[in-house]
């Protein structure tokens, strides 16, 4: 981890404050909290997502596309299996309980890509 990434880690536990530690499917000490003390999950990254998307076509003549937190998954896998990624790790990260998705998924981008 990067220096510049571990402060800013630091300055996410400091700003969120004293919070009740919560267990969820066995997991405790989640990083980023809602304001009710337990942890974000994914529609509340797609909503912080759209709204920076929304700010910055505002303000941008080149629009950006609509992104979701998936796609980051994507923007990250896809370079990784095409550099010979163990496609076992690449499950793993991706959350797919069959192999085979993940290649249905990566075949998916690399056409979309080709376009």
């Amino acid at each position: 981890m990067s220096e510049p990434v571990y402060r800013a880690l630091k300055r996410v536990l400091k700003n969120r404050g004293k919070k009740n530690t919560i267990t969820m499917d066995g997991y405790t000490n989640f990083l980023f909290l809602k304001k009710d003390g337990t942890p974000k999950v994914g529609v509340n990254y797609n909503a912080v997502i759209k709204g920076l998307v929304r700010k910055y076509n505002k303000q941008h003549k080149k629009q950006l596309p609509d992104i979701t937190p998936h796609s980051f998954q994507h923007t990250f896998c896809t370079p990784m299996a095409n550099v010979g990624m163990n496609p076992k790790a690449l499950q793993y990260i991706m959350g797919y309980s069959a192999l085979e998705a993940v290649s249905i998924a990566l075949r998916c981008d690399s056409s979309r890509a080709s376009r």
